[in-house]
């Protein structure tokens, strides 16, 4: 269960969750499901009960949720996500249900440094906007925005014209359909699951055909 936080010059990883399939019942955590104190989480940290204080939530296909720095976190079994994040590395892990290591000895867990900042009261739900429908051949609904990234959930059922200038890139990954994009060197065919990364500077480019596809940009 990790948590991502300042370390090393970091500001922390602020991650954004698209649930892209899920079996029945299968389950996320998300933060805590009451106010707890420091005291209380590192005695059930120690003891093992600290599921019994984790706030556990169903995973659902389209499902959307952002997981902000310092928040317990965890992908249950069962589950295909697509993971946003800020682009950070730092790791805390509280938790581990067990598991042992490739030397055959549990992992290490940051207790410590997890505690000094961690949140200890539930965090809300992301609530998000309607579709921007107006579009003759596409809807775009925005996921999410701040500083460190922008998640647009784009569904297409014809053309649909992008554009990268020098400061930022796009990712794209398509979550239903087939895609053709054409840029003015070449074309490329997009099958589901497949990711697709356009660089800065590229300038314009196209997508066609018929599916849904997360575009990132930074």
């Amino acid at each position: 269960m990790p948590v991502l936080t300042l370390e090393n010059d970091e500001s922390g990883k602020t991650e954004l969750w698209y649930v892209v399939d899920a079996e029945p019942g299968a389950t996320l955590i998300h933060g805590v499901n009451r106010p707890v104190t420091k005291v209380e989480l590192r005695q059930r940290i120690e003891d093992g009960t600290i599921l019994e204080v984790c706030n556990r939530i169903p995973a659902r296909p389209g499902d959307v949720h952002l997981i902000e720095a310092g928040t317990l976190h965890s992908v249950g079994a069962g589950v295909t996500l697509a993971e946003i994040q800020q682009n950070a590395n730092t790791t805390y892990r509280v938790y581990d249900y067990g598991r042992l290591g490739r030397d055959g000895k549990p992992r290490d867990l940051q207790i410590d440094r997890a505690l000094d900042v961690l949140h200890f009261a539930p965090t809300p739900s992301l609530v998000l906007p309607p579709p921007q429908d107006f579009f003759a051949e596409y809807t775009v609904r925005q996921l999410f925005a701040c500083d460190f990234f922008t998640v647009d959930h784009i569904a297409l059922d014809g053309r649909i014209h992008l554009f990268t200038g020098r400061t930022t890139f796009h990712s794209l990954l398509l979550l239903e359909g087939i895609l053709e994009l054409e840029y003015a060197s070449g074309k490329e065919i997009l099958e589901k699951g497949d990711s697709f990364f356009v660089p800065a500077g590229l300038g314009p480019y196209w997508l066609r055909g018929h599916g849904k596809l997360l575009l990132t940009m930074v």
